[in-house]
């Protein structure tokens, strides 16, 4: 008998004597390392399972409209292209274009981003000593489920207001919360009176359209 041969007969014993003692191939072992919240979230994400159903439609030929559309599109529905920004990332050095960013960001960028959202009020909160500090994200989405997963608990509600963007309710699913939603209109009833909002609704209308 060779070596291949007492190899063979070698890995057949083991396997015999897993079966034998109850330890065959258990295709879900590494479901042990997950947490109880990763093991039950299954299927696609809800907003590219919705985008999958209007391709499919479109390829099929029916009139349909996509709903999940999370990025600024032309009139004509092609994608919205920023000409700056696309021709600065065709003259970066080839290095910045293919070598992997900060985990975090870039420092400078993460630096601009707290000044352009405090503004000239930056340097008095950090005086006063009120940390800042500024994470990247892969896009508008992203920093939203960030928020989500990170600054609530499972289970808690989040509040909204009634009037938002649909998918909100899907990032906040996929993070086992619920919402709960206050209204961005006052009602008839409440403190202040609808007809002064329409008043001042109308009142700005009238001044941007003779402002333009």
């Amino acid at each position: 008998m060779n070596q291949t041969d007492e190899s063979a007969t070698k890995y057949e014993g083991q396997l015999k004597e897993e079966i034998r003692i109850g330890w065959p191939m258990d295709h879900d072992a590494g479901a042990g390392l997950l947490n109880p919240y990763a093991q039950t979230k299954v299927g696609s994400d809800t907003i590219f399972a919705w985008l999958a159903r209007y391709q499919n439609a479109k390829a099929e030929g029916r009139d349909a409209v996509n709903g999940t559309i999370g990025a600024l599109l032309e009139d004509d529905g092609n994608l919205a292209i920023n000409a700056v920004v696309d021709e600065a990332i065709r003259q970066a050095p080839p290095v910045e274009i293919a070598a992997y960013a900060p985990l975090t960001g870039l420092p400078a960028f993460l630096d601009l981003a707290k000044t352009l959202a405090l503004g000239e009020r930056r340097s008095e909160l950090e005086a006063m000593g009120i940390a800042v500090t500024a994470t990247a994200s892969a896009g508008g989405s992203g920093a939203l489920y960030l928020a989500a997963t990170n600054f609530a608990n499972r289970g808690d509600h989040v509040l909204l207001r009634d009037r938002h963007w649909g998918p909100y309710k899907g990032f906040l699913a996929g993070c086992d919360l619920r919402a709960r939603t206050y209204p961005l209109l006052p009602k008839p009833g409440s403190p202040i009176p609808l007809r002064r909002h329409r008043g001042i609704q109308r009142r700005t209308c009238r001044d941007v359209s003779t402002s333009g």
